[in-house]
């Protein structure tokens, strides 16, 4: 099965970690009702056909999605970004296509010689 991810395109479902029920909610913490939370972390449904799951991208971007997918053909409607970062990710990053170099390119030097800083300036 391949995952359609927003930010690093088609891969594998190995990369990614399989987290559960998208559409369970989640009490509140300050909640003390046991069957609640109970219920919460135990009670799952086993759902033939369309369903939303969570995945999370852990070798690759590291991404939260949010994944409709066929349980009975694993063939997967949509795919989107959740969380925090959401947000920032309305539109696939751009591609440099040519040898030219991005404006979001890191010099390995000056990050070299700043961490060395830091550390030096750490150990004193």
């Amino acid at each position: 099965m391949r995952i359609n991810c927003p930010h690093c395109g088609s891969r594998d479902h190995s990369e990614f970690n399989y987290a559960g029920d998208g559409t369970l909610q989640r009490p509140d913490d300050d909640n003390t009702d046991l069957k609640a939370w109970s219920d919460y972390i135990y009670k799952r449904q086993n759902p033939r056909g369309r369903h939303t799951e969570l995945w999370h991208h852990i070798q690759g971007c590291r991404l939260w999605l949010s994944v409709v997918r066929d349980t009975v053909t694993h063939k997967i409607a949509s795919v989107e970004i959740i969380g925090p970062w959401a947000s920032q990710y309305k539109q696939k990053p751009s591609i440099v296509s040519d040898n030219s170099i991005s404006s979001q390119t890191v010099n390995i030097d000056t990050v070299s010689s700043f961490t060395s800083q830091n550390i030096q300036e750490a150990k004193q």
